[in-house]
């Protein structure tokens, strides 16, 4: 939560705004050049954000709180993306908060505005939550296949003792110089693969490391059969991984 998340906010309907703009453009409300249009609820925006997940049925969320100067920084950064929802501008009006008088609105409306806790109703809040899920769902999964792969290319060139792995790769029938290049090889596919999740994603890509995560798992069960019974489950793990990427494959819609 920015600074805490107790900026004052009063946020309207957009049914309530639309049906506005309808009366105005009909004529049917005689109103000022400029209108302050509020909802019928002031909260804060901690209290905002747990109205809306309520509503969505999810439980309650824990927060932290983020430093006002932390927030600022990152904002500034922000300001370079293009299409961020963070920059100096929206942490501005953030921190000067939104709320008013919602007499204003109510006169243009002819009756009071709805209030937040009315904004999602019970028809809409289950297709409302699932859109929350898949919003996020996406950059968690590849962020965590990304890990995965980077990880494993580093442990491969750099921590694990190679002579371990040259031991490994020994009982699949790989010896000598052909071993060292398998070896480096494998671990410099697997950092274009983790690179390639975070920059790079879409189905070829899903598919080409589905196939070479069943061919590893594959190998290693005919070669290496200790590892499917290891109290640490290395090779049942890809199971997981498996089921990763058949829901980031049939979720993408980029070839």
């Amino acid at each position: 939560l920015p600074a805490g998340g107790c900026q004052p906010l009063r946020p309207i309907h957009i049914d309530d705004l639309a049906e506005i703009v309808v009366r105005l453009v009909n004529g049917a409300v005689d109103a000022p050049a400029v209108l302050d249009l509020v909802g019928d609820t002031e909260v804060t925006f901690k209290r905002m954000l747990a109205v809306y997940r309520t509503s969505m049925g999810f439980a309650p969320a824990w927060t932290l709180t983020v430093p006002g100067a932390l927030v600022a920084g990152t904002a500034a950064l922000c300001d370079r993306l293009p299409g961020s929802i963070l920059t100096r501008d929206t942490w501005r009006m953030l921190r000067a908060g939104n709320s008013g008088d919602p007499a204003a609105t109510a006169r243009a409306l002819g009756r009071p505005p709805a209030g937040i806790d009315a904004f999602i109703g019970p028809d809409e809040a289950s297709a409302l939550r699932q859109q929350a899920l898949a919003a996020w769902r996406p950059a968690l999964l590849r962020g965590a296949l990304a890990l995965i792969w980077l990880w494993t290319a580093l442990c491969s060139a750099f921590i694990y003792p190679t002579g371990d792995s040259l031991a490994l790769l020994a009982r699949v029938g790989l010896h000598g110089p052909v071993a060292v290049a398998a070896l480096y090889l494998a671990a410099a596919l697997d950092a274009v693969f983790g690179l390639a999740t975070l920059w790079r994603p879409g189905r070829r890509l899903w598919a080409a490391q589905l196939a070479l995560v069943l061919g590893y798992s594959a190998v290693i069960a005919v070669a290496l059969p200790e590892f499917l019974w290891h109290p640490f489950g290395p090779l049942l793990k890809n199971v997981a991984v498996v089921a990763l990427l058949f829901i980031l494959f049939s979720e993408e819609t980029q070839s």
